[in-house]
């Protein structure tokens, strides 16, 4: 059914106008039909439409793609996906989607490496892209051969004489390069067209003479050039007002409408009169070849001859008043039987005086589209690779057994598996399948046949999910069984260790890389064996766990875990994942199932899941245990605790309060001195101006006593509202617990609102407590909105006689990281960059403690969000710290349990002087334990110095 989306259109007055061709073009018998603009605001996938400068159109799926020109300054390059339909004479225009262009290492272009001016769908079902050139900053032209999901396949090599050179009189000209590409309907040929002349082709067009530009024909089969035409391009026909303004003209687009006839669109613009748009018909056969000449010189001299061109519309002459016109397609065949024909313009972003015009017209005399929808096998969609070789393409004959039924609307979503498979274990059998409204609905275990569209969905540098976007389906058969699920692990399909994927995903090996052996059962019915519980259960209802009882896994924790390092990510994991059954178990690190445990292998939020079809097994527990420490205070041994507390405000459960009291009380055997982060305001996430926490604070220093423990003391500085980072409004910090009982605190310079705490000479502070440098960048949120993190928080104590300088941290979080399986191979951690500077701001004021002082004992301490030997900590440890987490053996070091990999992420460091003697526990008494049943999602580290 079609959809009219009012507010997305202005719609204008429908139109139907003749037009008397010369004879050589009457055969198009051109007519206009209506004119629709999108409305300038229109945004969609959260990218503003506009810069429409180029258009093409899929025959096979019935759509249109639309390139913006934008370089990367509103959003990312990209092209649009539209439905555009005539109802009666009105033009309907949908935008579907926006799908963003990667290089060739699958990575977003970076601003302004690419200008995108034109694209023709090849009927292999992929794009090719021209991006015009910016001489200016050394970027060449560029055509380029995209995959309908944005990534670059490869580009086409152009002969030199496109290329800038040092010398400047080479190559395209600034803003008037590739403007125009078309492919001819077999598929065989590329025609490309500059806007203007080569600069040592003669000059660009104006008043007094036109430009000599050329027409550069690319056979696909070999990728080479095999033939240049020249067009001249006409003078600017009406002159500016006043004289003196720009003006210009040149050809803005090109279609091919047979393997020898081409439509030329030739826009000018003057300043004080507008926008003319003329069309012409030229054919190639026949034509001059100049291919290979350097120059074309001045064409007066009558050495090359021109292609001849006849004027087939003036757009003025049609009652049209012409936009930007920048982009011209053949559309789909009309009721008539001529071919609907689009233009459309680029309004350049500025919807306030430029518009995105869409042009519809009528043309006969050209032959209907091939309309490709092949009959495929769901191993062929899925393809041996991470990406389907039919992205984008509308296919037909896909035929499986119904497996699972994804989501609450009924045969909606659901996953469909081949009956009998290709016996290929290097491509997958199963499929997602989501359906358009009024398509059959399915339940398991039907054999159902269906066409649609395929696509592949994804998020950011996520890994994509094929699918097919079912347009028709038939049930062929009811109740058939299921096929077998193919094992994980000893006995069926092995995950390889500990390799993920080839650098760029260049290479598919399930055999030696994890990911691509995950991406051969991605939609199949999977099966884990003797599955035992390495991440608890989490609040979005997954479990982490590994098959065959752990065997093989050779980094397990003396507690049942993982343990991750630098070599070595754990691949084998596998997420159980309840989407489809809901309500697991609260599970527990080192617990088991008893049972195998049966489901469909889908992709999301970065990592492969298992979807159980049905209740997980019996339970085994592991009998895991919360540790104490053995740790405690002496007359000269003073214990210092670090413990994220997470997001603790007033206003958390009481039960919460109980828990952490009974940790610091109980399992640390209260520390003298407890470092606390992830300390919020009194109120919590609400967003009311609060910052001061001493309400919440107050609260635990009482709950701990209550818990047995000791009357804690605690200072702390409270931040600016909404600039650390966290909980919008929660307003996060750290803060210090102390025993006054064993350690003393001078308090210094509160009598001032200045928080930044100064060495002075002799290694004396400023401020006690106090901030290192708070205003520096590295603290603050940079231009992709991370980065505002906690400031180190000094505190300066005496225990013994003896000073102890301690430094809280909480570095930026993980956020905006490349997932493990992801489509970055090997992942980028962007955030140690802004870590890493946070790093170095400490080991400046640690240097320029130590520099009169050598002998001070600092500890530097905190959830510092990054693993040993990680750029940020070898900053603090070349500062003349030792990160104590080394001393203790891998199977024990560790705080945090993210997706099943146990690791450290909060740190103890020391100097030379508080570093020996010293003794470390990481108590495990949180994170190995699902959210119901812990206090915080980190274990506390504590140390016990020597004095």
């Amino acid at each position: 059914m079609k959809q009219r989306l009012a507010r997305h259109l202005i719609l204008a007055l429908a139109l139907t106008v003749g037009l008397v061709l010369p004879s050589s073009a009457s055969d198009l018998g051109l007519q206009f039909l209506a004119e629709t603009t999108l409305a300038g605001d229109l945004e969609v996938g959260d990218t503003l439409v506009g810069g429409l400068s180029g258009l093409t159109y899929d025959p096979g799926c019935d759509l249109f793609y639309a390139i913006s020109d934008d370089r990367g300054r509103i959003g990312p390059s990209r092209f649009y996906t539209m439905r555009i339909d005539l109802d009666g004479k009105t033009p309907v225009v949908d935008v579907i989607g926006v799908t963003a262009l990667r290089d060739l290492d699958g990575k977003i272009f970076e601003r302004g490496d690419l200008d995108p001016e034109a694209l023709a769908f090849h009927n292999d079902g992929s794009l090719y892209v021209s991006s015009e050139g910016i001489p200016h900053r050394a970027i060449p032209p560029l055509v380029g051969r995209f995959s309908l999901d944005g990534r670059m396949l490869g580009s086409l090599r152009l002969p030199e004489h496109y290329y800038p050179d040092d010398s400047g009189a080479r190559g395209v000209r600034d803003n008037l390069g590739f403007e125009g590409v078309t492919s001819t309907p077999g598929g065989g040929r590329l025609v490309v067209a500059a806007e203007n002349a080569l600069l040592q082709d003669g000059p660009a067009a104006d008043l007094h003479r036109g430009s000599p530009t050329r027409l550069l024909v690319i056979d696909l089969g070999t990728g080479r050039a095999v033939a240049e035409h020249l067009y001249q391009v006409g003078p600017v026909p009406d002159e500016p007002r006043p004289a003196t303004a720009f003006s210009t003209n040149g050809i803005s687009e090109i279609l091919a409408l047979d393997e020898k006839r081409l439509l030329v669109v030739e826009r000018s613009f003057s300043v004080g009169v507008g926008n003319r748009v003329r069309i012409f018909l030229v054919d190639l056969e026949g034509a001059a070849n100049v291919l290979g000449t350097e120059g074309l010189g001045e064409l007066g001299g009558g050495s090359f001859t021109p292609l001849t061109k006849v004027l087939v519309a003036d757009l003025g002459e049609l009652g049209i008043e012409p936009d930007n016109i920048e982009g011209m397609t053949l559309g789909p065949i009309l009721s008539d039987g001529r071919r609907m024909l689009v233009m459309v313009a680029d309004n350049n972003f500025q919807p306030s005086v430029q518009a995105n015009q869409l042009l519809l017209f009528a043309l006969a005399g050209v032959a209907p589209p091939v309309i490709d929808r092949p009959e495929v096998r769901i191993e062929e969609i899925q393809g041996a690779g991470h990406f389907s070789p039919l992205v984008g393409r509308c296919v037909s004959g896909v035929t499986g057994v119904v497996t699972a039924i994804l989501g609450s609307r009924s045969g909606q979503a659901f996953f469909l598996q081949s009956a009998e498979g290709d016996g290929d274990p290097g491509t997958s059998d199963g499929i997602l399948v989501t359906s358009l409204e009024g398509v059959a609905s399915v339940a398991v275990g039907d054999l159902a046949r269906l066409a649609g569209r395929v696509e592949e969905r994804t998020w950011r540098e996520e890994l994509p999910v094929t699918r097919v976007v079912a347009s028709g389906l038939e049930v062929v058969e009811r109740g058939r069984e299921l096929p077998q699920p193919v094992i994980l692990g000893d006995g069926g399909r092995r995950i390889p260790r500990p390799e993920i994927a080839a650098p760029g995903l260049t290479v598919f090996d399930p055999a030696r890389f994890a990911a691509d052996a995950f991406e051969t059962v991605e939609g199949m019915r999977v099966r884990v064996e003797e599955p035992v519980v390495v991440g608890p259960t989490s609040h979005y209802g997954e479990i982490v766990v590994v098959a065959d009882g752990g065997r093989g896994s050779s980094q397990r924790t003396s507690r049942g875990g993982l343990r991750l390092d630098a070599g070595n990510a754990n691949p084998q994991r596998i997420t159980i994942d309840d989407s489809l059954v809901s309500g697991p178990p609260p599970l527990t690190v080192g617990d088991a199932l008893d049972g195998a445990v049966d489901g469909i292998l889908h992709y999301g939020y970065g990592n492969y899941k298992l979807l159980n079809t049905s209740v997980l097994p019996r339970v085994i527990p592991g009998g895991l245990e919360r540790e104490e420490t053995a740790l405690e205070g002496e007359t000269t041994h003073l214990t210092v605790a670090t413990f994220n507390v997470e997001n603790l405000s007033f206003t958390s459960s009481e039960e919460k309060f109980q828990r952490l009291a009974g940790i610091v009380a109980t399992n640390l055997s209260a520390p003298d001195i407890v470092a606390l982060q992830e300390v919020q305001d009194d109120t919590g996430p609400e967003d009311d101006g609060t910052v001061s926490s001493r309400q919440t604070l107050t609260r635990l220093i009482d709950a701990i006593e209550a818990a047995g423990g000791v009357r804690y003391n605690a200072r702390w500085v409270d931040p600016i509202d909404n600039a650390d980072g966290g909980q919008p409004g929660a307003n996060i910090r750290t803060a210090y617990l102390f025993n006054p009982e064993r350690v003393s605190f001078v308090d210094r310079g509160g009598d001032s609102d200045e928080t930044e705490v100064v060495v002075l000479p002799g290694s004396r502070l400023s401020r006690n407590p106090g901030l290192v440098d708070p205003d520096n960048p590295a603290y603050c949120a940079g231009a992709d909105g991370h980065g505002r993190s906690r400031k180190p928080l000094v505190g300066e104590f005496f225990f013994a006689g003896r000073r102890v300088v301690l430094i809280n941290l909480h570095f930026r979080s993980k956020g905006g990281d490349d997932p493990i399986f992801g489509r970055v191979q090997p992942p980028v951690t962007h955030s140690t960059v802004r870590r890493l500077e946070q790093a170095q701001v400490v080991a400046e004021f640690v240097a320029s403690v130590l520099a009169d002082d050598p002998d001070v004992r600092i500890v530097v301490l905190g959830d510092l969000n990054d693993f040993e030997d990680s750029a940020p900590l070898q900053a603090l440890e070349a500062a003349g710290l030792e990160d104590l987490i080394k001393r203790l053996p891998g199977s024990e070091g560790y705080s945090y349990v993210y997706q099943g990999n146990s690791q450290v992420l909060d740190h103890v460091l020391a100097s030379r002087a508080a570093a020996e003697g010293v003794v470390i526990d990481a108590v495990h008494v949180n994170a190995e334990f699902p959210p119901t049943d812990r206090a915080s999602d980190h274990d506390p580290i504590v140390v016990k110095l020597a004095f």
